[in-house]
């Protein structure tokens, strides 16, 4: 469910504050977190229904951990964070919802908005933020892929300007792809100005005739890298895989650590109807 019915969580959190001062909070461990804390006695809010979520909601029972002051500049400073840096930096969420591989967080900000966001066990980075107002409407969305793509591209030593950046993690969101894991490097190139996209692909035809012309594997990538230098596709854990994906319905996979070639034809939606082992 997009529109997250949180009206006595926000109508209470106002409230939060100014209970908190009520209470017998030890001084000590506020100045060591230098920030302002809620009891658990204090947090006595309804449960909110999260977004895309049936599932019940966890509140955070932990004294002296959950803050009232997050500011939404403290969420944008957090872009690209992990689950575990972000709560390490804004404290225990006030509440979650998790099932399966799937962990979903929720602050209650300052001025009483909401930000939600979600990890998996695969995926400990969000990839962005909501955020919502008092009446469960959504107000923002604050994409993370951004740094992810700014980072990347520091280290291999390549500025990047404004507009790229945006294209970029536009393409990322879109694709719903993380780039520290799977890098789209033919269309980056395009975004980037490196490739040309009217320059022919590496297709069956020049793969095979490539292959039958050199015997060693490292031969045959650097060939096909000169037909084309950026491939669709380069990702995997553990297995490297480098993908050609010269039209729709066909793809050539390289699987570097095996250094086996493999040519996959596909159907209208992606899934692999017919396999050739090229190398």
């Amino acid at each position: 469910m997009k529109k997250i019915m949180i009206l006595t969580v926000l109508a209470f959190a106002a409230v939060l504050i100014i209970s908190t001062r009520e209470n017998n909070i030890s001084s000590a461990a506020e100045n060591d977190v230098d920030t302002q804390l809620i009891s658990k006695e204090t947090y006595n809010a309804q449960e909110p229904v999260y977004e895309d979520s049936n599932k019940d909601i966890t509140y955070n029972k932990s004294e002296l951990m959950i803050r009232t002051d997050i500011s939404i500049k403290e969420i944008h400073d957090l872009k690209g964070a992990s689950r575990e840096v972000i709560h390490q930096k804004l404290g225990e969420p006030h509440g979650s919802v998790s099932g399966g591989s799937f962990q979903q967080s929720h602050y209650i900000l300052e001025n009483g908005d909401i930000v939600i966001f979600s990890t998996s066990e695969f995926d400990n980075t969000p990839k962005q933020f909501s955020v919502y107002d008092k009446n469960g409407e959504l107000k923002n969305t604050i994409l993370c892929q951004d740094k992810k793509i700014v980072e990347i591209y520091k280290k291999a030593g390549i500025e990047i300007n404004n507009k790229q950046i945006n294209s970029l993690t536009k393409l990322y969101d879109e694709k719903n792809v993380n780039p520290d894991y799977e890098r789209l490097m033919y269309e980056e190139g395009i975004i980037t100005g490196e490739v040309d996209p009217t320059t022919p692909k590496l297709d069956l035809s020049t793969a095979k005739d490539i292959i039958k012309r050199y015997t060693d594997f490292e031969s045959i990538i650097a060939e096909f890298e000169k037909v084309q230098n950026h491939p669709d596709i380069v990702g995997g854990s553990g297995v490297t895989h480098i993908i050609y994906k010269y039209n729709q319905y066909d793809e050539i996979v390289v699987l570097y650590e095996q250094e086996e070639i493999i040519h996959h034809v596909l159907d209208s939606e992606g899934n692999i109807t017919s396999s050739e082992k090229l190398f």
